[in-house]
């Protein structure tokens, strides 16, 4: 676990904030009247929107188009809820793992030299496996499995459905129907393999299981939405993080706050450059 999370002053945050607060003040309670996060709001959250704006300049645009093209030709209606349980199934464990490769290329790939960084320059990964190389430590706090349960259940249950892809009677049905294993999804085959899905449950739609998921997942509101107000979480009311407050609380000297100066003009040149070339 971080010392000290970081994000845009955004509402969907107000969890992780929470979580990282919570499991912080039970390992260090030095800490306990202080949120162990910080809100940067303007220009001060630089680091991860640069990591944004790279992601999609470099990744993003292909995969938009691709779904916008089943889309457009009738293959696929966000608003027909058989359609949308289909489509979930298919694409997001496929988008997902792409997206895993994604991020292990970007930790793996060494950045142009930045003579106005002072943190340790070189591949992320690699720095975050072996700080010593890099003079450096690590300050990764080390978490109670309890605590962390414990923090899970009550900032991110395990039965939300967000956590869950499909409806489980869905996945039973659709894992009978791939008795011998989902089929590799790739940018190729993947409306083929959606439409060929879909065409089974069309042909079962009628079955009590079947018929009772899709009414209520047509029944749901719309992804984002939250007309009763159930999702929103207020942050911890606590002392909001301050540049020059302690990370460790006793442990003097660990309360300078750096910046790293990454920004470059070009969103995509230091993902991809390396400075060995």
């Amino acid at each position: 676990m971080p010392l000290l999370t970081q994000s845009d002053p955004g509402t969907e945050n107000n969890g992780i904030a929470n979580a990282q607060t919570v499991l912080r003040h039970r390992h260090d309670p030095s800490l306990a009247d202080s949120l162990q996060h910080k809100f940067k709001g303007n220009k001060g959250n630089i680091k991860p929107e640069i990591a944004w704006r790279r992601l999609r300049y470099c990744w993003t645009d292909g995969y938009e188009k691709l779904i916008q093209h089943g889309i457009s030709q009738g293959l696929y209606d966000p608003d027909n809820a058989l359609e949308r349980l289909v489509f979930h199934y298919t694409f997001i464990p496929w988008l997902q793992k792409e997206l895993d490769n994604y991020v292990e290329l970007a930790n793996d790939t060494k950045p142009r030299f930045n003579r106005h960084k002072i943190l340790p320059h070189g591949r992320p990964i690699e720095i975050f496996q072996h700080p010593e190389k890099y003079d450096t430590k690590n300050f990764a706090v080390n978490v109670d499995k309890v605590h962390l349960e414990t923090a899970r259940e009550k900032y991110a249950p395990p039965d939300h459905p967000v956590f869950h892809l499909v409806p489980l009677a869905f996945a039973s049905r659709a894992a009978q129907f791939y008795r011998n294993g989902v089929p590799e999804v790739n940018r190729d085959n993947a409306w083929g393999v959606y439409s060929t899905l879909l065409q089974h449950f069309i042909s079962i739609r009628d079955e009590t299981d079947i018929h009772t998921e899709i009414s209520r997942i047509a029944a749901l509101p719309a992804v984002g939405d939250d007309p009763a107000g159930e999702e929103q979480m207020d942050v911890l009311p606590l002392k909001r993080y301050r540049p020059g407050n302690r990370l460790i609380g006793d442990v003097p000297g660990l309360h300078a706050e750096y910046s790293s100066s990454e920004e470059e003009s070009d969103p995509g040149y230091n993902v991809w450059t390396s400075d060995e070339d």
